[in-house]
């Protein structure tokens, strides 16, 4: 009983703090989200080496609709093109971050700042290969 009690209590005060949270939450960043991402900063990592380097590739570009990639970006060149996946599964949710999984086995994670633009977001994109590189990519995704 002393044990439920202070569960209880725990609870209760950490509630507000919850619930705020949760109002914290930006609406654009919800499950079924559409974006366009642009991705201009790009950065190579060799796994067989202590080495990594930023390099040029211009800006690649994704649209997502209702979780899958749009045609647009299907059809664009693969130098253009930021993925190949077709399908983004949410994976995680916090405070100002949302994670995606591509169906590739790529990362998209979306950074939302309260001082963003309204509806602009700072975005990361990874993925690897079996040759022994980590690439990201870093860019902005805008909720549409």
């Amino acid at each position: 009983m002393v044990a439920n009690l202070k569960t209880a209590s725990i609870i209760i005060a950490i509630a507000p703090f919850l619930a705020a949270s949760a109002l914290a939450q930006p609406e654009d960043l919800e499950e079924g989200f559409n974006f366009e991402c642009e991705f201009d900063k790009h950065y190579a990592v060799y796994l067989n080496e202590d080495r990594a380097q930023r390099y040029e590739k211009g800006i690649t570009r994704l649209n997502i609709i209702d979780e899958r990639t749009s045609t647009r970006t299907k059809s664009l060149d693969g130098s253009v093109r930021a993925t190949n996946s077709n399908q983004w599964t949410l994976a995680s949710s916090k405070n100002y971050e949302r994670a995606y999984i591509g169906s590739d086995g790529d990362l998209l994670t979306i950074y939302y700042r309260p001082d963003d633009e309204p509806k602009a977001h700072i975005a990361s994109l990874q993925w690897g290969n079996v040759f022994g590189y980590a690439y990201t990519s870093i860019g902005a995704c805008y909720a549409s």
